[in-house]
């Protein structure tokens, strides 16, 4: 019997998946390009486009059949605006970066805020170079308040003062974490091996789990300028990766399973 022309290129292909109103269901790929963190949708276009998602990956939507070849001149073309917009995330991400630091400005801890106080001591005399909280007060305590005289409110660079900011952001980023991840991972069924604290303002956070074994869940230590909700549902969303390591319709129907409300607790990265 002759075989007909796709017999000899190989099997049919399978046909797509289909909506109920039986439009395709888009296929989702995860990569990294040069670099760059991509997300790749296909899907019914008529042209590529991108945007940055929420998490920092960049997603590329192109028509079903596009090249690799043509995703990838796509990404170079526009390489410099991705960088720039990259730079403003990680330079706003925490929504309330502070730049020239004085006392009486505003900084928030859980989605409190609180009264700056630049000061040689803190509330109840400590010495120590940080940032201590008292009421409705966080006292900054820079490293030189030791030599000023007089109770004089010390000298305090941008840097410095950022570099204690990030400090205190950390110390009760990991305390919060830890208080909660027993919880959140009977709550997946999940566990990671190790969870750290990092300054990583392009991502809320990440999780590395090799065939969904010997997970590890890196967490943004600016969350802690946001309500403790958000950073619960940063928890969860790393946990489900464990599950299903790209952004597809499974993934969020596990994080849906074990955060029902978890679009409102998105909404609070974005304030």
């Amino acid at each position: 019997m002759k075989r007909n022309k796709r017999d000899r290129l190989g099997k049919p292909r399978q046909p797509k998946a289909k909506t109920a109103s039986g439009a395709a269901v888009p296929s989702v790929f995860e990569t990294t390009f040069e670099g760059l963190p991509v997300r790749i949708v296909r899907k019914t276009v008529r042209s590529m486009s991108m945007r940055i998602d929420t998490d920092g990956v960049v997603r590329v939507t192109v028509p079903a059949n596009t090249s690799g070849f043509e995703i990838a001149n796509f990404i170079r073309r526009y390489r410099s605006r991705i960088d720039h917009q990259l730079r403003r995330r990680e330079q706003s991400m925490d929504g309330r970066i502070i730049r020239h630091f004085s006392d009486g400005q505003t900084v928030y801890l859980w989605g409190r805020p609180l009264s700056l106080r630049i000061a040689p001591r803190g509330p109840h005399g400590e010495r120590k170079a940080g940032v201590y909280v008292d009421e409705n007060a966080a006292w900054m305590v820079p490293k030189a308040a030791g030599g000023t005289a007089g109770g004089a409110i010390p000298a305090l660079t941008a840097e410095e003062g950022q570099a204690l900011l990030k400090e205190w952001y950390r110390a009760e980023t990991k305390k919060a974490l830890d208080a909660r991840i027993p919880a959140m991972e009977q709550r997946t069924g999940k566990h990671a091996e190790k969870w750290t604290v990092r300054d990583t303002r392009s991502q809320w956070g990440s999780c590395t789990a090799p065939r969904g074994q010997h997970a590890k869940i890196s967490i943004c230590l600016w969350l802690a300028a946001y309500p403790v909700e958000a950073l619960e549902y940063v928890m969860i969303h790393e946990l489900c990766h464990i599950y299903e390591m790209s952004h597809s319709p499974k993934f969020w129907m596990y994080v849906e399973r074990f955060l029902p409300d978890y679009k409102l607790r998105q909404r609070l990265l974005k304030r």
